[in-house]
């Protein structure tokens, strides 16, 4: 008869020497699952760009007409976006003089309270 301790410490023998599958399995599983995701929002996009285009087809005007209006559009998104960025920008100037102000606040306390001290 094999004493208890042989067999145990053979079966982890046997288990160490294994390779993890489950791993590997599961990194598969998540790229498969993020390639689905991708493959679905790539459908999804192709789907609302033959909307777009089957729309801008069915309009009756020439092709040079369609051309200018989506120029226009592409100027009129770039300056929302310019628009967009100043408001961005005065923000950010707005919560620096804010900053500045409590910087200049707090070196006031903090001599106020070195006099106080001394």
């Amino acid at each position: 008869m094999v004493p208890l301790a042989n067999l145990l410490s053979s079966r982890l023998r046997r288990q160490e020497a294994r390779p993890t599958r489950g791993a590997r399995f599961r990194r598969t599983e998540i790229l498969a699952s993020r390639f689905r995701t991708l493959r679905r929002t790539i459908d999804l996009l192709v789907s609302l760009r033959n909307v777009a285009v089957g729309f801008v087809a069915r309009v009756p005007a020439r092709v040079q007409t369609k051309l200018l209006v989506a120029f226009l559009a592409m100027v009129a998104l770039l300056v929302a976006l310019g628009v967009v960025g100043l408001r961005v920008l005065a923000e950010a100037d707005h919560r620096t003089e804010d900053l500045i102000q409590l910087q200049r606040k707090i070196a006031a306390y903090r001599q106020v309270q070195q006099e106080v001290i001394a």
